[in-house]
């Protein structure tokens, strides 16, 4: 688990995704996949270069907001998530 307190900077910069990459010995952020119910988690994924930004419309804020951020998908439920990872490269 990593928190706002464990970085200097909090969403929408990308430091506690970065942290998270050093402490699980990731390379790259092609290996990490950002699901957030928020503009700025939205924000926060694209800032690290995730290989996806997913929101989901079951939190903070609804469809129309989350697609100001821009994320690569918006999901309704987790499960969907599924078949976006399985056809992946």
């Amino acid at each position: 688990m990593v928190t706002a307190s464990d970085v200097p900077n909090n969403r929408p910069a990308p430091d506690m995704i970065e942290f998270a990459k050093k402490k699980f010995e990731l390379s790259g952020s092609d290996q990490i996949v950002k699901i957030g119910d928020s503009t700025i988690d939205v924000e926060e994924g694209l800032n690290a270069k995730c290989y996806l930004t997913l929101a989901i419309t079951t939190g903070a804020h609804s469809r129309e907001q989350l697609l100001t951020a821009t994320p690569d998908y918006i999901i309704d439920n987790l499960l969907d998530i599924l078949p976006l990872i399985e056809n992946a490269n």
